[in-house]
């Protein structure tokens, strides 16, 4: 059932400038601003891995941390470390999130929230170095640490006292896309290399 609605000419005049095209109708224009105001005030998206809600609390619980892969409208991804020594059995998991990394996420323009427990290594070919070398990246240069670990790379700590860098080589033939965001990543000789001053973890 159609409802007739006044409005002023001025309105009527902006409805007009938000027109597509000349079939465009007064409705048409309402409806899609109504559809965008939805779409800005929708929550981000909730993704847990593992998957099972009750089976991520239990490993945070025991683990007392987990990685947090924001993602913005721009694309842009950012990646934090939830350190969660306050979290208990009888904790509110999403009031938690929602009260913490997503508390402001209208302003930060988060369209989905990822939160992952840092894998074991089952990968017999890279040592727990090699993990722990990605927990301490992921951060650092926002890719998430599940997909860190599946690229090849060595690396080495250069320099002297007080002025240490992790230097990382990426081998050839990997898809490094998701590095170039990064302001320690250089294409020319796919490397990262990260000062200590970026990081409270020690470089040895």
């Amino acid at each position: 059932m159609k409802k007739n609605i006044e409005v002023s000419e001025s309105v009527y005049n902006q409805l007009a400038d938000l027109a597509i095209g000349f079939d465009d109708t007064p409705n048409s224009v309402i409806e899609r601003l109504i559809a965008a105001s939805e779409q800005k005030n929708k929550k981000p998206d909730l993704l847990f891995l593992p998957e099972d809600e009750k089976r991520f609390k239990k490993l945070l619980l025991r683990d007392k941390k987990a990685e947090v892969a924001l993602f913005k409208e721009d694309g842009s991804i950012e990646i934090l470390v939830w350190q969660a020594t306050k979290i208990h059995e009888n904790s509110n998991l999403r009031a938690n999130i929602w009260s913490g990394h997503l508390r402001n996420w209208k302003e930060k323009k988060v369209i989905k929230a990822e939160f992952s427990i840092y894998a074991k290594p089952v990968d017999h070919f890279k040592d727990k170095d090699f993990f722990e070398k990605c927990e301490v990246l992921s951060p650092i240069i926002n890719v998430p640490y599940r997909i860190l670990t599946e690229y090849e790379f060595e690396y080495r700590i250069a320099g002297g006292i007080g002025v240490k860098d992790l230097i990382v080589e990426f081998s050839d033939g990997q898809d490094l896309a998701l590095l170039e965001n990064s302001q320690y990543f250089d294409a020319q000789t796919k490397t990262i290399v990260v000062p200590q001053s970026a990081t409270s973890y020690p470089f040895d």
